[in-house]
């Protein structure tokens, strides 16, 4: 984690070698593109604007892009 990643690999959703799910994510302008963990992922696929209970802050969709839960429904993040 920590490691960079490519700006085309943003809200990629991977498991580093040790089974760790981490989100490429942009860390600001001295920060660029990192992979950073996420916290407990929704085992079921999701669509961004479905509705989500918060039982799993973070989804992953069918094209394999991390999407968060936000006042009830799976958001793409910022």
């Amino acid at each position: 984690m920590g490691t960079y990643c490519a700006g085309a690999e943003v809200l990629d959703y991977r498991y580093q070698s040790d089974g760790t799910p981490t989100v490429c994510v942009y860390m600001g302008a001295n920060g660029g593109y990192k992979w950073v963990s996420v916290a407990a992922t929704d085992p079921v696929v999701r669509a961004p604007g479905q509705p989500c209970s918060g039982a799993y802050p973070v989804a992953v969709t069918r094209y394999g892009k991390a999407i968060m839960c936000v006042q009830g429904t799976w958001m793409v993040g910022p």
